[in-house]
């Protein structure tokens, strides 16, 4: 009974939580109008975030169904899952990280007027402004 209604909670939070992204009944305005990338990347962001929500809370979901009746095995070292979590880890952080870095590109430029500096040093250097 417990095992059902966890499973039902889960897959009603996913699909209250798509239903509420659906609807936008509170959808922030435009954050600024010359950088519309902003609310590009925001937006790109709380896609990604919500698809790894939905992902994992149905995983679960699935597990507890499929899996109520063989019990988990503790397993305190293994090295194959070891590695395949932190491929997956690693993946999520690039997805996510990936878009902000390609927008925060298009957003910060260096002045126009810039000029090389050289410095050459030997042994002991003291600055004094």
């Amino acid at each position: 009974m417990q095992r059902a209604f966890l499973v039902v909670a889960l897959v009603a939070m996913v699909a209250g939580a798509v239903g509420l992204a659906l609807l936008r009944p509170w959808w922030f305005t435009p954050l600024a109008s010359n950088w519309g990338s902003i609310d590009q990347i925001i937006l790109l962001s709380l896609l990604l975030t919500g698809l790894a929500y939905a992902g994992v809370n149905l995983f679960l979901a699935y597990s507890i169904h499929r899996y109520h009746k063989d019990p988990a095995k503790y397993l305190p070292e293994e090295p194959r899952l070891e590695r395949k979590l932190i491929w997956l880890t690693t993946l999520g952080i690039v997805v996510l990280l990936a878009p902000g870095l390609y927008f925060y590109n298009h957003l910060v430029h260096p002045p126009k007027e810039t000029f090389t500096v050289e410095v050459l040093a030997q042994g002991r250097v003291k600055i004094y402004v």
